[in-house]
């Protein structure tokens, strides 16, 4: 073969290519379709699936971060919240606590101190309800104390711990106190009570002196609730330390007071209050790493998720999203193959009855009950038909009226020369009379005749419409003497404009019969027109009788085919011409008032 006739071979398999998929049978393109974007459903859902798993640690961590930082926050507010509450006993207790430096001589606490300082303590209780319970100590440890719901066994004395000489020695400063075991308490039979504190000096200000400490602690299960409801899994583990390490709350409650351990303390770094780090090895497991320090305490809340637990959830969400999808897309393929048949059922019928219809057989109709497109399809056709049936006897109807027209106009072109003879006639007649008013009369009704009976375009120059009416004003003028004058004032500038013939007589007339009609002389019709707006304005005015405002309401509405009114119809005659052939932005307009006259204004284009 050679190399032309392969490249003609080519260029036919090419367009061969590309009108395959036109020529399918429409439901077959919906399926193609329809599978297309299945197949991208599924490779987009691959991909968001891929891209979510690998963006899921940073965003989970940085997720993690911020609840670090909200819990701690809490953590922060509710020591605050303690350590403003051990401020109370310092309110209006000068004698309580002048009694409590009494006591601090022989180191007993009388009834009277022990009723007041109750009095305290369960205003305390009052306002934080989320005190465990409150211990008012001496110098020497003896106290007067309540818990929630319970007592001790034996008397607490704490003395010899390190917090209780901080808060003497830091002279009303607060102290945060981590998690240790209060002892002898008689629920401890059952569960240990671990509890937070906080605790400061009282200071008597009458002395400048430390006269007690006051201690609140708060039930370990409070941080449990704010450690919990951190977890995003259950392999997720929180711990809170102190700034020696020591663990304050772990999820695994049995390190809780314990020392953290050295694999997880070699990630913190005490330069840096926040960190987050992906995919630290802790015995030979990834995890997602995290930690944020308390501005107010130093304490520190490490957050540790495995990496494997959290892929193990998408993982799961996977397979759910791929069970759903492929549901989905078995009831969307069930649905498409309903909606489809729907669709494509109709489009035959109508392809059948359109080869009807192109064999010349109109008594057909589409019949859908469908009130969708479909339906306004089979309307339209129906319609279509109905009109093409109409238009088809129309025009045979029309055919046959412009041949009897045709032939009337043959029969009546004999009726305009004998006027014009006549016409001509009557006026020799009166010149050889010398009757020179009926020789006027006759030639202008000539001139008249001639231009309104004319058959060439109906559009007419300026000049020419104003010819006519000059012979139409001779005439009047000849009939009613001496009763009205007509002035006329038109710009030169627009007598070349093309306009409508026989537009401005009938103005003139309706000026002459209804507006001048009870004058028996001083009649006044002005005739005006020029340039405004870019559009040409001509105004015939008359200074009769005029009208009230209700008439020329009236009378508008009737040039405006809104309302009938018998003495109007020439003016509505005119303004319908005018906007047929100029649109509706053109037309007459009248105004006037009683005893001042009318006017009509003529709008016409510039052209």
């Amino acid at each position: 073969m050679s190399k032309h006739g392969q490249n003609i071979v080519r260029f036919r398999h090419e367009e061969l290519n590309k009108g395959f998929f036109l020529h399918l049978p429409i439901i077959t393109k919906i399926a193609l379709v329809y599978i297309l974007l299945l197949l991208c459903l599924f490779a987009l859902s691959f991909i968001s699936y891929t891209n979510y798993r690998k963006d899921k640690e940073k965003t989970t961590l940085a997720a993690v971060c911020q609840l670090n930082a909200q819990s701690l926050s809490k953590i922060d507010e509710h020591l605050q919240a303690l350590s403003y509450t051990s401020k109370m006993i310092l309110i209006d207790n000068d004698k309580t606590l002048e009694m409590l430096d009494s006591s601090n001589q022989d180191g007993r606490l009388t009834y009277v101190l022990q009723r007041e300082l109750d009095h305290v303590i369960e205003n305390i209780f009052t306002i934080n309800p989320h005190i465990h319970s409150v211990f008012i100590f001496n110098l020497h440890g003896k106290s007067e104390y309540k818990i929630r719901a319970d007592s001790l066994t034996r008397p607490f004395n704490p003395v010899d711990n390190s917090w209780f000489r901080d808060c003497i020695e830091g002279f009303g400063k607060p102290v945060f106190i981590d998690t240790f075991l209060l002892p002898n308490v008689a629920e401890q039979t059952t569960q240990p009570t671990y509890i937070f504190s906080v605790a400061r000096g009282i200071v008597r200000v009458t002395s400048s002196e430390v006269v007690g400490v006051i201690l609140l602690n708060s039930h370990l299960d409070w941080l449990k609730n704010i450690m919990h409801q951190m977890k995003s899994c259950a392999e997720h583990r929180v711990i809170l330390i102190n700034r020696n390490g020591k663990t304050i709350y772990d999820t695994v409650e049995t390190n809780i007071t314990k020392q953290l351990e050295d694999r997880y303390a070699v990630y913190l770094d005490a330069a840096v209050s926040d960190k987050q780090i992906e995919n630290v090895e802790i015995n030979g497991e990834k995890v997602l790493f995290s930690y944020s320090t308390s501005p107010l305490t130093g304490w520190k809340i490490i957050s540790m998720i495995p990496t494997k637990a959290l892929n193990e959830n998408i993982a799961r969400m996977g397979i759910r999203t791929t069970i759903i999808t492929i549901n989905i897309s078995i009831v969307a393929f069930i649905v498409f193959f309903i909606i489809s048949k729907q669709i494509t059922e109709p489009i035959k019928k109508l392809v059948l009855l359109m080869k009807t219809v192109e064999k010349g057989n109109f008594d057909i109709e589409l019949r859908i009950n469908n009130r969708d497109e479909l339906g306004e399809l089979a309307k339209g056709f129906n319609q279509m038909i109905a009109k093409l049936k109409h238009l088809i006897h129309e025009s045979y109807i029309n055919k046959i009226r412009q041949k009897e027209l045709e032939l009337q106009m043959l029969q009546n072109q004999i009726n305009p020369h004998f006027i014009y003879n006549t016409l001509e006639s009557i006026h020799m007649m009166a010149e050889i009379k010398r009757d020179q008013d009926t020789s006027k009369m006759t030639r202008a009704l000539g001139k008249l005749i001639r231009y309104s009976m004319s058959r060439r375009n109906d559009i007419v120059t300026v000049k020419e419409e104003l010819a006519h009416l000059q012979q139409y004003i001779l005439l009047q003028k000849i009939r009613f003497e001496d009763i009205f004058t007509i002035h006329m004032d038109i710009a030169p500038v627009i007598l070349d404009n093309k306009m409508l013939k026989m537009l401005l007589q009938p103005l003139v007339e309706n000026a002459i019969y209804h507006g001048l009609h009870n004058r028996e002389n001083g009649g006044i019709i002005t005739i005006s027109g020029g340039l405004e707006n870019n559009c040409i304005l001509f105004k015939v005015t008359d200074n009769g009788i005029g009208m009230e405002e209700e008439k020329v309401i009236a009378i508008n509405r009737c040039i405006n085919g809104e309302e009938q009114i018998t003495k109007c119809i020439a003016l509505r005659n005119v303004n319908k011409r005018i906007k047929l052939h100029f649109g509706e932005k053109y037309g007459i307009y009248l105004s006037g008032k009683p005893h001042e006259g009318t006017e009509v204004s003529v709008k016409l284009p510039v052209t």
